[in-house]
């Protein structure tokens, strides 16, 4: 079999439920995979392996075929663009990249949500600058100024 045959989402989402509920390492167990390589499966801003997910919700969708092992099918591209056209989101993320205490099923480290002050001083150098990258000296100072800042996040 080249792939999962998926057509509803719900399929997918019941392997999500299971993988919170058994734990990632407990559900690629279970079912024969091992850790995401690159390709992860985004549902309210956790990340899953697509792979494992696939396979699982396969057989969800298909009981009279079974859930799918690792070795069954290929994931990658074709997983991804699968899961796409279910109007889920896909991360393409080298091993290399992701923090050392990233764990699937739980939210990735994000940047905590700007203060009114922050925006506006990212916005002027912005307006004069027009679009920079992170490595340019400008928005290196930038960080470092923001960093300093005694800004607390909290709501009013």
């Amino acid at each position: 079999m080249s792939a999962p045959q998926l057509t509803r989402r719900e399929h997918v989402l019941r392997a999500v439920g299971e993988f919170n509920r058994l734990g990632g390492e407990d559900f690629r167990r279970k079912y024969g995979y091992g850790p995401a390589k690159k390709y992860y499966l985004v549902v309210e801003g956790n990340y899953y392996d697509s792979k494992a997910i696939a396979g699982v919700a396969h057989g969800y969708e298909h009981p009279d075929e079974g859930f799918l092992r690792n070795t069954d099918f290929n994931g990658g591209r074709g997983i991804r663009r699968k899961l796409e056209q279910l109007e889920f989101v896909v991360e393409v993320i080298p091993k290399s990249e992701l923090p050392e205490d990233f764990h699937e099923g739980v939210r990735r480290p994000r940047n905590p949500p700007w203060e009114r002050d922050e925006l506006l001083l990212a916005l002027d150098l912005y307006m004069r600058e027009g679009m920079l990258d992170d490595t340019h000296t400008d928005v290196q100072e930038l960080s470092d100024i923001l960093n300093r800042l005694p800004i607390a996040s909290t709501s009013p």
